[in-house]
């Protein structure tokens, strides 16, 4: 199963001692575990190499109400390296994106991206790029663009015959990802993918067309919540698309 959580999901981050929260979007989560300029009253429990990641998991465990026992992330160098360790993926694009606000690099110019509709062999430039691009459409525009690389990515690992491309998707993840998984485990990890037929992963993207709404902070930002308040029907929500109950508590 495959879960898009929203970037702009407001939910209460477990970063602070006693049991304290964080009420934030969910994507500072990472951010409050890696940087202790910034945060530093976060639990001990954070305070540790693989902190970000370990409070970014708690928090979706507590949103979910499902257990998150492992993690990686990857940031854009990591992403195009495994796309171009596996010699680029193919993609069925649904329709046309075209994107004159990209960003240039880490300057403030832009530069302009575009793709047809069909199927596209992109590299792992190419693919960043339909990954991240969003100004002209929504973020949960691109939170399906998201799925469908990924998937590109899995079905291409699944129709791996070569042992050396295996080899190489682990040395881009060990080597440009942070991960919580020890190196053995990253290996057994990308055999398991590669045991997936096309069709054995579902996929769900959490948006105001189910289980969120979204609406305005006082100072504009735009945010989304729980349409119940709480994430209760969240949970049920999912535990009915996964076919398991959800966690008590």
């Amino acid at each position: 199963m495959m879960i898009s959580i929203p970037r702009d999901l407001v939910v209460s981050i477990p970063a602070l001692p006693d049991n304290g929260t964080i009420p934030a979007r969910i994507n500072l989560a990472y951010a409050i575990g890696v940087d202790k300029q910034s945060f530093p009253n976060v639990r001990d429990s954070w305070r540790t190499p693989t902190g970000g990641g370990d409070l970014a998991a708690a928090t979706v465990a507590e949103v979910t109400g499902l257990p998150i026992d492992y993690w990686v992330a990857v940031d854009f160098m990591a992403f195009r390296q495994v796309v171009d360790a596996l010699g680029g993926i193919d993609v069925t694009i649904p329709e046309p994106l075209d994107d004159p606000y990209f960003p240039a690099g880490e300057t403030a110019a832009y530069t302009h991206v575009h793709f047809d509709a069909g199927r596209q062999h992109l590299n792992g430039e190419r693919a960043l790029e339909y990954a991240r691009s969003r100004q002209t459409t929504s973020d949960f525009d691109r939170s399906r663009r998201q799925r469908l690389l990924l998937l590109a990515i899995q079905q291409r690992i699944h129709g791996l015959a070569s042992v050396p491309q295996l080899v190489g998707l682990v040395s881009a993840l060990r080597d440009n990802a942070r991960t919580n998984l020890r190196p053995v485990e990253l290996r057994e990890l990308a055999h398991l993918l590669a045991g997936i037929p096309q069709d054995g992963i579902r996929q769900i993207g959490l948006d105001d067309s189910n289980v969120l709404i979204k609406h305005s902070l006082p100072d504009g930002t735009y945010v989304l919540s729980p349409r119940d308040g709480s994430f209760a029907a969240l949970q049920r929500y999912l535990s009915l698309a996964i076919g398991s109950p959800p966690a008590s508590g």
